[in-house]
Formats: structure tokens, sequence, C-alpha cells
């Protein structure tokens, strides 16, 4: 069992920011750990993490629980949990341990919360056949009762949910779907919807490109990693796979896209597709889902390229053991050096603009943005980093201020990054040098 992964053209000019260092003028922001995953209470969390009024964090671990109840075809990693840890003492309460094959298993990413409480989120397997998923509630439990209610809102046939759940502001969600069905591969696009009789109703609202089961996808869309959406209800997604040197969807055959998925509008009565950008070796290749600015900026961090199943095509093995050659193509004589990298969306053309904010220091790395500014926290090495980086009002210079940085004890592989409430940072990691089930950690500015 493995965790899912979450996944037109128009010319796109090519620029490089000019990025200043900060001089950190105040206190030290301060770094500690929230939580340590044990296995009963999750293996390998999610990169999601959801907050409620209350301080609250709740996450989902993709294995773990009750390994001896799990029946999933990986039993002896767990079928995963859903967990609330409490502020400010940060107690554990355990919502759910999947295990019921005819149910939800392997939760796939973060959760929703509706302001009753209730805790909704998809599974990658248990719907209604043993490859698709389920969406599924989580209810609070009622007064003198300490277990919550479960309960499954749809039960896939074809698609598998992958990524996190987005909220449209009128009361239904999306999320993507890996489907394979009739011997078709796609990637959808699925709408959720509640009903006045409480349930909810599933419509898939765009599909991506297919062309049979062992083949391949549209050359630009391979291995979305999740949405998110605009002020205009317009959602983003970054493939992980497919774009330029694309060669079939194995996750190593392409450099990756960022993808534009347009709601019905004056112009159209669908939904359309676009690709905004299509990346390549000197890009690197995606490594996080996208985020956007209020302005509708895109922003993402790249990878080191890794082309192990592509040949001599695609310019042999690139990795960062690679010492910083490769076999060229097009020009290209230097290794990908990891970088956080910007779409500036277009005035008055079709054109997007892609700049690096900074180079990273290590790959995989994820960014999320809060009032103005860029969060980005980087994996592996000495440990993991907290960076903050901050854009000059007047030009387009960006400030960069290192807010903490973890050893390896506390949080190893980051894989997620949320700014909560008064500026606290949080963070998952899916291990670390203690434990291998992972952890959550905070950072306080």
């Amino acid at each position: 069992m493995i965790r899912q992964l979450v996944a037109l053209s128009c010319f796109v000019l090519v620029s490089v920011s000019v990025f200043v260092p900060f001089a950190r003028a105040h206190a030290a922001p301060t770094g500690s750990v929230v939580h340590f995953f044990r296995g009963p209470d999750g293996d390998y969390p999610n990169p999601t993490l959801t907050q409620d009024s209350s301080g609250n964090l709740y996450a989902t671990s993709s294995f773990g629980g009750n390994i001896t109840a799990c029946t999933s075809e990986d039993a002896k990693y767990g079928c995963g949990t859903v967990v609330k840890l409490n502020a400010p003492d940060w107690s554990i309460t355990l919502l759910a341990q999947f295990s019921n094959p005819k149910g939800p298993l392997n939760p796939n990413d973060g959760v929703y919360l509706d302001k009753t409480g209730a805790v909704y989120g998809t599974s990658s397997y248990g719907g209604a056949i043993n490859i698709a998923g389920t969406f599924f509630k989580l209810t609070p439990p009622k007064a003198g009762h300490t277990v919550w209610n479960q309960t499954v809102l749809q039960s896939f046939r074809w698609d598998s949910p992958t990524g996190n759940l987005v909220a449209d502001g009128s009361g239904s969600l999306y999320v993507l779907g890996y489907s394979i069905g009739n011997q078709n591969v796609s990637w959808d696009v699925l709408k959720l919807t509640p009903t006045s009789s409480g349930s909810w109703t599933s419509a898939v609202v765009a599909s991506f490109p297919s062309s049979g089961y062992s083949g391949a996808l549209s050359p630009d869309i391979c291995a979305p990693l999740g949405l998110v959406k605009d002020s205009s209800g317009a959602f983003y997604t970054v493939t992980s796979d497919g774009g330029d040197y694309y060669n079939g969807c194995d996750i190593t055959g392409g450099t990756g896209a960022v993808i534009k998925i347009a709601p019905p509008g004056k112009n159209n009565s669908e939904w359309s597709l676009s690709t905004l950008y299509t990346f390549n070796f000197n890009d690197g290749a995606p490594a996080s889902g996208a985020v956007v600015d209020p302005v509708g900026n895109i922003y993402g961090t790249t990878s080191y390229v890794q082309y192990d199943g592509c040949g001599d095509s695609c310019g042999g093995v690139v990795s960062k053991a690679s010492a910083r050659s490769y076999p060229t193509q097009q020009g290209d004589s230097d290794d990908t050096a990891p970088a956080l990298y910007m779409l500036s969306r277009p005035s008055a053309s079709d054109k997007w603009t892609k700049s690096i904010v900074t180079p990273l220091p290590l790959g995989n790395s994820s960014v999320t943005y809060s009032s103005g500014s860029l969060y980005v926290g980087s994996r592996g090495g000495v440990g993991s980093t907290v960076v903050k980086l901050t854009r000059s009002p007047t030009d387009s210079t960006w400030t960069s201020q290192t807010l903490y940085t973890f050893a390896p004890h506390d949080a190893w592989d980051i894989d997620g990054i949320l700014v909560g409430q008064n500026g606290v940072i949080y963070e998952a990691a899916t291990s670390t040098a203690k434990t291998s089930q992972g952890s959550i950690v905070e950072v306080k500015p």
C-alpha cells in the first residue's frame, strides 16, 4: 500500500528576482515538538494540518492505528488514523482508527471542519471496490460519550481521492481523484455537495485526458499534487510528472506542469483546463503543491530532477549525487538546484512569468502563504529548517529570515506547513531520528 500522490498551453517568460538576505532584528523564534506519533495513534502523518477556532489541531496518518484489526493488503502497517491535538497542552484524542474493509482505509490528506465540529476527510481505499476510496464524516460524541461516530458519505466505485479537500465557500468540497475505470486511467476533479437531507452527492466536474490503462495521460497532466483555489473560484494543481521529456505516468518520466482548472463562466459552459507553465531540466521537478496569494500569483518548490525511468532519451539519471553534471538536453549543462519559484499572474495577456524567489538548500520542500509572506519548510539534511520570505512592496526583492532549524531527532522529513493562530507555524514530519512514525512540530515567532 502506498500513499497516493496528489496532482492547453501558453508561452511563458522566465526571469529571476533579486534575493536579499534579511538580518534578524527580534528575539529568535522558538521551536518544539507538539506530538511524536507512536503507531497506534498514527504512522506517516499526511501533509495538511487543520486548526479550529479554539487552536486545536487535526491530523491524519496514512498508516498506523489498530494493526490487529486492519484488514488491508498491507495490514502490518495499519489502516490509518485521524487525531485531534488539544491546545494548549497538546493532549491527543483519537477520532478514528480505520480497519473496516468496507469503510475508509488509509486517509490520504488533511480534513475539513464544519461549524458543528464535524470532521470530513477522504481515504485512498475502502470504497465500492478495493482500489477506490471514500469520503467520510466523523461526528463528535454526545454528552457522556467518547466515541466519534463514523459515516461513509460516498463510497467511490472508480476514484481514489488524493490530496486535500478544498471548500468553495458555498458548501461544496472539491478533491482530486485517481480513476481507473473501464480500462482507462484519468485524474478527476470531484465535487462533493451536501443535500437538504444530510446526504452528499458526488460529481466529476473535470477529467484530465487519458488514453488507456497502461499508457499515458495528457503529456502535461500526471500525478497532480493536490488542489488550491484562487479568489475568482478557479483551481490550480501542480503535476509532479508529465510536462517536458514526458515518458508516461511513471513518476520519473517528466518534469511536471502547472495546470489551471477553471469553472464555467461567461465565455464557457463547461470546466476548462489550461497549462500555465511546463517545467524542464533547468527548472527541476515540482516538489510541492501550489499556493496562491491574494492577487493570483502562484508559488511552489522544485527538487532535483530524477530520471531513473527515462533512459538516454531524457538525459540519464539526475539527482543530488550526480556531482552537478549529467548528459545534456537542449543546452543544459548543470545539475538542477532546488528552488522556490513564483508564477506571476498576467495583467493583460496570457503570458505567465516565472521567476526564482530563492534557491533552496535541500529538495522536497513545502510552502504556504500567510499575511503577505511565504513560509518554507525544507526536509532532510542536518535537520528541517523553517524560513520566512517577504517581498518588498516597491520592487521584486525578497527578504529571508530563518526562523528555526529542527534537529533530526525532532523532525526529519517535513511534508506540510501551516501558519496558524497568532502566527504560530506547525509542520508535519513524516519521520524523525527518534521515531519512524513521524511528528508534528511548532515554531513560535
